[in-house]
């Protein structure tokens, strides 16, 4: 039976906080949902996080429930909820506190009019995740920030592999950037990056629904953004190193530390190399070099 308009499931997995559980977490999550590059959101508690994906087809979230029941994950709980119209939204707004991105940025939700204080001295970046990965609390996507910080004015060119809300092409785009590109294989994400730019202002970026594998690009980015697991990174590597340009850099994150030197023996795709470790309290980022 199909769902009413604007009403959607939830499918979540909670556990205390915990490197190792999170990557189990999220490789169940990719592995259930083939391909995923995004629309896998991260709400954080004071001693536990939750990791809740979306889907409007029934079908698809009983199937989660047999998967997992299937495979459990120690000290994982799983549930599944309706939400209705506005729901995502009065959710992220109870959890969601202004913060600092990167050296320039506040990150405020779109419908927070009042400028608080504290963002005077910073630059406002709009943000409704509306579903997607990306509200800039997470490491992996603080670790991209921090790689970005490197190339302010300096990125011609900019594409985010698995852009999620997208929060790395508008941060890109106000740092410079002059082209901005993203890609998701996720609709629900795509949409939230394509309205996050609109509340930036942005005008010249460009956000692609599509499988990394099969992405009909044939540019080269002076600046490549990958954030998602090592696994899918691995996987990927070629064509990911195939869209940067000779001369410029990838930056790659959602390695936890603990699978970090697997990771760095596993990807080496041709003409890149390690520039510069970028190691965060659970998780890693790294930067390449193509040249």
């Amino acid at each position: 039976m199909p769902l009413p308009k604007d009403t959607t499931l939830e499918f979540s997995l909670t556990a205390r906080k915990s490197a190792g559980l999170e990557k189990s977490i999220l490789q169940f999550l990719a592995a259930a949902r083939p391909g995923a590059q995004g629309g896998i959101v991260t709400t954080e508690f004071k001693t536990r996080s939750r990791w809740s994906c979306y889907t409007r087809r029934p079908a698809q979230t009983r199937k989660l429930v047999k998967l997992f029941a299937q495979n459990p994950i120690r000290g994982v709980t799983a549930a599944v909820r309706r939400l209705d119209a506005g729901d995502w939204r009065d959710r992220w707004l109870h959890y969601f506190r202004p913060m600092r991105f990167g050296r320039d940025f506040m990150i405020l939700p779109d419908w927070q009019k009042k400028i608080p204080s504290a963002a005077k001295r910073c630059r406002i970046l709009r943000l409704d995740p509306a579903g997607a990965f990306g509200s800039g609390a997470h490491e992996t996507t603080r670790l991209m920030m921090r790689m970005l910080d490197l190339f302010k004015g300096r990125a011609r060119s900019f594409l985010d592999v698995g852009t999620g809300s997208g929060i790395l092409a508008v941060a890109a785009a106000l740092q410079g950037a002059r082209e901005v590109w993203g890609v998701d294989l996720d609709p629900v994400s795509v949409r939230a990056a394509r309205r996050n730019l609109r509340l930036n202002g942005i005008r010249h970026g460009k956000i692609l629904c599509a499988d990394i594998s099969r992405l009909p690009v044939r540019k080269k980015f002076n600046l490549v953004a990958a954030n998602f697991i090592s696994a899918d990174l691995i996987a990927h590597q070629e064509k990911i190193a195939a869209l940067t340009a000779f001369g410029g850099y990838l930056a790659v994150s959602g390695i936890s530390r603990r699978n970090a030197p697997d990771f760095l023996k596993r990807f080496h795709p041709a003409g890149l190399r390690l520039k510069k470790r970028f190691p965060g309290r659970s998780w890693a980022g790294f930067l390449y070099f193509k040249g």
